[in-house]
């Protein structure tokens, strides 16, 4: 994959429909697809406190990265499988500035010769059938395409000065981290054995 991308990592975020929605029936699929946007906006932040950059390769198609996962291959219980969402290249290289957003049918179908073997755990021992989310998942079913440009007209976005401040400054001023109580502590025995 480097000498496709250049020097860096790939990260995949996939979803299993059926986490979601033992908890909220059909509207797992708005819920997985959120997971999969915090999934990449926390794999961005880190990448960026490393001096790196994380860029999601639209390009890719759920075909391409079912057979690069060998999710193509895995034997899955009834209503839990485990679907592609997002392929991602975090460019690690000083003098990387562009990757591809295009996976090439020859890299992703190099995979289909690695063997799997195994099979998944079974998640519940009954699971529930929500047609509106298979019917959701092929519907957005993505395919392998060569990205468009994203065209905005001018002056529509306003980029405010960089904030001379620390990533770990920025972080704990989010209101779920302004709410830490700093004298509370949990005991470590309540975490369990170690």
């Amino acid at each position: 994959m480097q000498e496709h991308f250049g020097s860096g990592f790939a990260v995949a975020l996939t979803a299993i429909f059926w986490r979601e929605s033992w908890k909220y029936g059909e509207r797992a699929y708005r819920y997985c697809s959120l997971d999969t946007g915090h999934a990449l906006a926390a794999l961005a932040f880190a990448a960026r406190l490393h001096n790196w950059r994380c860029i999601a390769v639209s390009g890719a198609g759920d075909d391409q990265l079912a057979t690069l996962l060998g999710m193509d291959r895995t034997a899955w219980w009834p209503l839990e499988r485990e679907a592609p969402e997002l392929f991602c290249w975090v460019s690690t290289g000083p003098g990387d500035r562009l990757v591809s957003q295009k996976l090439p049918d020859s890299l992703a179908s190099s995979f289909s010769k690695v063997a799997f073997s195994g099979r998944p755990n079974r998640l519940s021992a009954q699971a529930m059938d929500w047609v509106l989310i298979e019917q959701a998942a092929d519907a957005t079913c993505k395919s392998s395409a060569s990205p468009q440009p994203l065209k905005l007209p001018k002056g529509s976005l306003r980029r405010r000065q960089p904030v001379d401040q620390t990533a770990a400054a920025v972080i704990r001023r989010r209101r779920s981290a302004a709410k830490f109580d700093p004298k509370g502590y949990i005991a470590k025995e309540l975490f369990g054995p170690f």
